[in-house]
């Protein structure tokens, strides 16, 4: 720091901008701690943002879910399939009365019986795969949206985070530049005094 004593060398402009340049470097360094603590807040936002979207769409797919593991337990019950259950029934009644009856048509009732039964099966996967397919392209949406949130709320924060350093360095770039300059100016006064004495 230069004194006041020494203004008939360095000259009291020199040493007033000295002191302004500290100054402004104070207020520039105050200034880069204010907005990156409002570039934190700005990323504390859309970070909350993105974990309420998030948590949104996890309720919808777990309601989702529920619906899927519902539908799927009620395709699986028999009373589902009321109507081919009878029919199998009713052949099975057919088949124990006809027990009197020929081997052949034995054979035949136990036949239908069996067929009624591969079709119940049938239907039952049948409807079951359905629900499964119909639940993974829910689960595959609730991924790919939430990819999405992510991305989106990182190239948020980074743009806000650039914005931010943008704003300091571009205050700080004419200050260092201005600083430079009088720095090799005091340095060549000093230079030159020290040879002289």
């Amino acid at each position: 720091q230069m004194e006041p004593i020494d203004d008939w060398y360095f000259s009291e402009d020199l040493r007033l901008d000295g002191l302004q340049l500290q100054a402004e470097g104070s207020i520039l360094s105050s200034d880069a701690d204010i907005s990156m603590a409002e570039g934190a807040r700005s990323v504390k936002a859309i970070e909350e943002a993105k974990n309420a979207a998030v948590h949104n769409l996890e309720c919808t797919i777990t309601r989702k879910r529920k619906e899927f593991d519902s539908k799927l337990k009620q395709h699986t019950e028999v009373r589902q399939f009321s109507s081919l259950s009878i029919r199998s029934s009713e052949l099975k009644v057919t088949a124990d009365r006809l027990s009197k009856g020929t081997e052949e048509e034995k054979q035949r009732l136990e036949c239908s019986v069996a067929l009624e039964k591969k079709q119940i099966d049938d239907v039952r996967k049948s409807i079951i795969k359905e629900e499964e397919e119909k639940k993974n392209i829910v689960l595959k949406v609730f991924e790919r949206d939430t990819a999405r949130i992510e991305n989106e709320a990182k190239q948020e924060i980074e743009f806000v985070l650039k914005q931010k350093r943008n704003q300091v360095d571009e205050k700080e770039k004419d200050w260092r530049r201005r600083t430079v300059l009088w720095l090799d100016i005091v340095q060549r006064k000093i230079s030159f005094r020290s040879q002289k004495f």
